[in-house]
């Protein structure tokens, strides 16, 4: 899926890349070491391992409001309001 992604030109219009933590970790070492297989050309930045998806506690990180990535502090911030009065 990921070479697709590359292919058809997802990744190459990407800023950044969040990965959520695996739940228990499980496989963690293989998706990271695939994903920065497949984007070393591309020089995006990654940030990996965050609690959100499948990971505890379950956080969700939510479409289409803009967020600050931190990649010095690995955190993650929206930036806009959630919802609106």
């Amino acid at each position: 899926m990921l070479l697709k992604l590359k292919e058809v030109g997802v990744l190459s219009a990407v800023s950044a890349i969040i990965v959520g933590k695996p739940q228990d970790n499980t496989y963690y070492e293989s998706y990271k070491q695939q994903l920065l297989a497949v984007t070393e050309d591309l020089h995006t930045p990654i940030l990996f391992n965050l609690n959100f998806g499948h990971s505890y506690p379950r956080t969700i990180i939510p479409y289409g409001l803009k967020c600050q990535i931190n990649f010095d502090r690995e955190s993650v911030a929206v930036i806009e309001p959630w919802f609106s009065d």
